[in-house]
């Protein structure tokens, strides 16, 4: 199981390294669009597109929605259509983001301006680019890109793109450039598995900008990587939150280095994810470590409860599928758990882990043969030393 926790906390982020640092950012003026005297314009935004339509990153595009609809409401320039009826009107109507620029979505959701936008993950490095669209005659009016480690989602790019597309300054203007193009050099090291480096840098950085929470955030994950400094990665996760006490990403990070930890206290972790189910509901990741710990409690029903909302709001989440088929293949049995097993394959084919699971829970069934089958896949995916041991030592069992 502790191996299941180590592998598992990283595949919400798309099985990339999680870390925080803002690379590039611009935009075109937006002050243009309120005006003292008029009231608050109403804004639909949109879930964006997944631009190199990698099934793997869809999740992706929820996270950002729900990131940027947070920090709109927070800076309170704009209203903004429920989800609920943004969602209904792109079911009945058919609407892709061609047709929602005509007029015609305008028109019926009653909105004066739409939020677009696309993005595309590049080896952990996660670019976005959001657009303000005026519905009377779909003239882009404001403009903004974003560019950074795959966790900075939650926190960093709804400040940015929130702060660019409503006007708005932004908080961390004060860091010069030259310290955002040492995050890009680190964020790479620690993706390419270059940890000390990325720790060095980290280290240069927070000596001259000690409270620079993306350095904090992106050392502390550095830490989780290298064997023995889960303690440290603590320590700098509880100084993020000294400066920034509602950092999604820190509670988040702070529940996966609890997670690593030799003797986890679940009940502990539990709590500090509610304080970010609290200011975000329904944040898949979160709901997925609840389940997890949930798993380790034994409280398993509980468990399948989290597993199930991580995938309402992040539906591609392989991690959570598998959480729910082991938690049906222990409370209601095999043939149950045989459906969300096979969703955590579809949602992640290179996902060896899933595959076992799958092998596992298809062999209870009595389907051997297509256990078999779920076993070699599990081996084509280049598992790692230890699972690879246990996919041959299952195939061996059935010669």
């Amino acid at each position: 199981m502790q191996h299941t926790v180590n592998k598992q906390y990283w595949v919400v982020a798309g099985r990339l390294k999680v870390t925080t640092v803002i690379l590039a950012f611009f935009i075109t003026s937006c002050s243009c669009l309120i005006r003292a005297d008029e009231p608050k314009p109403l804004c639909a935004l949109f879930v964006f597109e997944n631009q190199d339509k990698t099934p793997t990153f869809d999740y992706l595009a929820s996270v950002i929605e729900a990131g940027l609809r947070r920090e709109f409401l927070r800076v309170d320039k704009w209203r903004l259509v429920e989800r609920a009826r943004i969602d209904k009107l792109l079911e009945e109507q058919d609407l892709k983001s061609a047709g929602i620029v005509t007029g015609r979505a305008g028109t019926i959701l009653g909105a004066n301006y739409f939020v677009l936008g696309e993005y595309m993950d590049q080896g952990g490095i996660v670019g976005v680019d959001a657009r303000v669209v005026r519905t009377r005659d779909g003239r882009i009016v404001a403009f903004a890109g974003w560019s950074g480690h795959i966790s900075g989602l939650w926190d960093e790019m709804p400040a940015k793109l929130a702060s660019a597309l409503l006007g708005v300054e932004y908080k961390d203007r004060q860091i010069p450039e030259h310290v955002f193009d040492l995050m890009d050099k680190a964020s790479r090291k620690l993706d390419q598995g270059q940890i000390e480096d990325a720790m060095r840098i980290c280290d240069e950085v927070l000596a001259e900008h000690p409270s620079f929470v993306s350095a904090l955030l992106l050392r502390g994950y550095a830490e989780l990587e290298k064997k023995g400094m889960i303690r440290y990665a603590i320590k700098d996760f509880q100084k993020v939150l000294d400066i920034d006490e509602d950092n999604l990403s820190c509670r988040l990070g702070l529940a996966r280095a609890w997670l690593r930890e030799d003797k986890p206290d679940a009940k502990k972790i539990v709590t500090i994810l509610d304080e970010v189910l609290k200011h975000n509901p329904g944040n898949g990741e979160a709901c997925f470590l609840k389940a997890l710990c949930y798993e380790k409690l034994n409280r398993l029903d509980e468990a399948l409860n989290e597993a199930q909302k991580a995938t309402d709001a992040v539906p591609g989440f392989s991690a959570a599928w598998q959480v729910q088929a082991r938690a049906l293949l222990a409370t209601k049995g095999a043939k149950d758990a045989v459906s969300a097993a096979v969703r955590a394959t579809e949602c992640d084919p290179l996902e060896a882990q899933a595959w076992m699971l799958l092998g596992d829970i298809q062999f209870a069934t009595g389907d051997v043969l297509a256990a078999k089958e779920s076993f070699k896949k599990g081996l084509a995916c280049n598992p790692s030393l230890e699972i690879q041991d246990l996919l041959n030592k299952r195939l061996e069992k059935q010669e």
